[in-house]
């Protein structure tokens, strides 16, 4: 959308922390004077990105078990949600050389 609308840094920057709600807009509260749009987007996805919580993303899914009553087809959805949470550099691999 910045590109579209040739926002430049300074409206990047207005534009994206006018636009978070939430837990996401509390990683604007300790924001210094000198920060930019990827300033902002860093703490994101620090906070928010699959990147900093792979471990805790293999760790459940090596303790996941089938709950009571619960179908076949969505346990393996919810298995499947969290081997590309996981492994996100693995899925990407497998579905690239899916495609092919």
């Amino acid at each position: 959308m910045a590109v579209y609308l040739k926002w430049n840094e300074i409206d990047r920057f207005h534009h994206l922390c006018a636009s978070l709600e939430g837990a996401a807009g509390q990683v604007l509260w300790g924001l210094k004077g000198d920060a930019s749009a990827a300033t902002v987007t860093a703490l994101l996805r620090t906070r928010f990105g699959n990147e900093m919580q792979v471990e805790r993303f293999r760790a459940e899914l090596q303790a996941r078990k089938r709950k009571h009553n619960e179908t076949l087809q969505s346990l393996y959805l919810d298995i499947t949600r969290m081997v590309s949470l996981a492994h996100p550099t693995s899925v990407l691999l497998f579905l690239t050389w899916r495609s092919m």
